[in-house]
């Protein structure tokens, strides 16, 4: 009985990502843990596909409990006109400003504006260019 847990565990861990798995996996890796969650009893059911129906709610109630559904955002795609080169600025952007809110600098705040303003003008061109050549 344990080991069609274990299966039908393997199948749902294909399922899930790891971290959310981490709770679950705990709970049914102890030994008293498991003995706590009450189980069906084969007495109380009148065929296999009954108690396997019982038993199979209340695994998923426990999967439910300890690792529970997420929702993931599902990015966009790229927007095509955005280069490597633009993405390498944008990186050293990031950092500039990171840089600059860290230190409080004006000189730092000066080098982050440049830098951004100049990373908007060309990602404007880059696009302007893209529907251009497009229509």
């Amino acid at each position: 009985m344990l080991l069609e847990k274990l299966a039908l565990l393997e199948a749902i861990q294909n399922l899930l990502s790891p971290g959310a798995l981490k709770n679950l996996m705990k709970l049914l890796l102890n030994p008293s843990s498991i003995l706590q969650i009450s189980w069906p009893s084969t007495d109380s059911v009148n065929n296999a596909n009954d108690y396997w129906v019982q038993w199979k709610n209340v695994f998923l109630n426990i999967v439910d409990k300890h690792a529970p559904c997420r929702t993931i955002r599902v990015r966009n795609k790229p927007s095509p006109w955005i280069t490597s080169e633009l993405k390498q600025l944008m990186y050293s952007r990031d950092r500039l400003k990171k840089k600059a809110t860290q230190s409080n600098s004006p000189e730092e705040w000066d080098n982050y504006r440049r830098l951004k303003n100049k990373i908007n003008k060309e990602v404007k061109r880059a696009k302007r260019t893209f529907y251009r050549k497009k229509f």
